[in-house]
């Protein structure tokens, strides 16, 4: 882990999303989808996304519900149960 993730990791309260931190792991999810959109509405969820691309850690945006968990965009449970996975 790169020094400024550990900075927003270690600066976040236990149970509460650091922002920051959620906003690098969504940038970097390529290929895969993030919850720091869930539940959020689609008025702030553009916060996200303006922050996301401006590379802007600092923007006082409200994450979702679940910022860190990461899964595949084009791959269901279903198909995961069934055997299938992705190629890197």
């Amino acid at each position: 882990m790169d020094e400024p993730a550990r900075k927003a990791r270690n600066a976040s309260k236990l149970g509460e999303p650091n922002p920051a931190f959620a906003r690098r792991i969504a940038a970097a999810a390529s290929g895969c989808v993030t919850g720091i959109r869930w539940g959020v509405p689609v008025k702030l969820a553009a916060g996200i996304d303006a922050a996301i691309a401006r590379q802007d850690r600092d923007a006082p945006v409200k994450v979702g519900c679940d910022p860190a968990r990461v899964q595949p965009e084009d791959l269901t449970l279903a198909e995961a149960c069934a055997g299938r996975r992705l190629l890197a």
